[in-house]
């Protein structure tokens, strides 16, 4: 089976665009090097949607997933929170940032960009 990777990232309290940016970037770098299925919150609803309803959707999409990639400071986020215990519940195989850049001594962001760009 494909495996189908939902991106957690803290959006509320952060510049939107900056997080979009960092999750289009895991999800590119997930699709081209592992050749996993990949969606974001971004993707899920429009940014004008209510918090509440986004993360209806956000939780939706969460569950049609085998696999959470949790980025950032996800632990100080209520919507990451939420999604990795969901993720608990369902038994869906959770990663963090840290826990996938730890061996390789630099950042996520550096170790795609730089897989990205040597393609």
């Amino acid at each position: 089976m494909k495996t189908k990777l939902y991106i957690s990232i803290p959006i509320t309290g952060h510049d939107y665009a900056e997080q979009k940016r960092k999750a289009k970037l895991a999800k590119e770098y997930f699709t081209k090097f592992h050749n996993y299925e990949v969606i974001t919150p971004f993707e899920l609803c429009p940014p004008t949607e209510d918090y509440n309803i986004a993360m209806g959707y956000d939780i939706a999409g969460l569950l049609t997933c085998n696999m959470i990639f949790l980025m950032g400071n996800w632990t100080m986020s209520k919507g990451c929170r939420a999604e990795q215990a969901i993720a608990n519940i369902y038994g869906i195989k959770q990663m963090t940032e840290e826990e996938y850049t730890a061996s390789h001594g630099i950042s996520f962001e550096q170790l795609a960009t730089n897989f990205l760009n040597s393609k």
